[in-house]
């Protein structure tokens, strides 16, 4: 399958790509963390962006629509995970212990049966994961099915644990397909070394 057959769409903000097979980067975070004015001043700067996408619809326009993909891509994580780093806004919910292992076991329990786990890391108020979705019936597992299943689950159990109702998780997560086994190994590093970038511990081990 060549790497630009594949279906773009957009969903709230951000571009969704998943090509057959792929292994995603998956960022997903809790609710209110970060302010809808911040939100929204991401995508007014991706609004160029989509308006060039628009505008490219032949077959020789794919590579440069990958390149342009590529750069909202690029320019939402930046800002997103440096400012979920800060954790300067909304809950930080997943500091608390009881709730991290709620994800924790839940993402474990999914493994082999949606998708095949390869690495995460929970911090206070998002969680970066690594996964390849599965096959059932004969295709592949959607990214949204598989979030709804794990998102819908661990807000039950976390909201029981804080004694509350209502939304948990931000309503849509980043993705990003990894595309090579470079980028898979860069990939790796990046979510175990997420604390340490944080400033939480001084080595990923820990």
């Amino acid at each position: 399958m060549s790497q630009f057959t594949y279906q773009l769409a957009y969903q709230r903000r951000l571009p969704h790509i998943q090509p057959p097979g792929a292994t995603f980067f998956i960022t997903f975070r809790l609710l209110d963390s970060v302010p809808k004015h911040v939100l929204q001043q991401w995508a007014d700067e991706g609004i160029a962006f989509k308006r060039q996408i628009a505008g490219l619809n032949t077959k020789s326009d794919e590579a440069q629509i990958q390149q342009i993909r590529e750069k909202i891509v690029r320019a939402y994580f930046r800002n997103l995970d440096r400012y979920l780093d800060g954790g300067d806004c909304g809950p930080n919910w997943l500091r608390d212990a009881r709730l991290a292992d709620t994800v924790k076991n839940a993402l474990h329990f999914f493994d082999a049966k949606k998708y095949a786990l390869i690495a995460f890391c929970i911090m206070s108020n998002h969680v970066h994961l690594l996964i390849t979705p599965l096959m059932e019936g004969g295709v592949f597992l959607s990214l949204a099915s598989i979030m709804h299943s794990l998102k819908r689950y661990t807000s039950r159990e976390c909201n029981k644990l804080l004694n509350r109702t209502g939304s948990f998780w931000a309503a849509e997560s980043f993705d990003h397909y990894v595309r090579d086994e470079e980028e898979l190994s860069r990939t790796v590093r990046y979510i175990l070394n997420n604390p340490v970038k944080a400033g939480l511990v001084s080595k990923w081990e820990d």
